[in-house]
């Protein structure tokens, strides 16, 4: 039972690394859907220094 448990960690945790991969890429495209959201502040402080 001991060696099935183990067996089932590191697999479960292979499957969250590629989950992972597909959450970013899922807030990335959310971010790029509506960057003047997420973007307001920081794009607009960085033109004002700029300027």
């Amino acid at each position: 039972n001991k060696n099935c448990r183990n067996y089932s960690g590191p697999p479960i945790k292979k499957d969250t690394s590629p989950s992972t991969d597909q959450i970013i890429d899922l807030e990335n495209q959310d971010h790029t859907k509506r960057p003047p959201a997420p973007l307001p502040e920081p794009v607009e402080d960085i033109p004002e220094a700029e300027l």
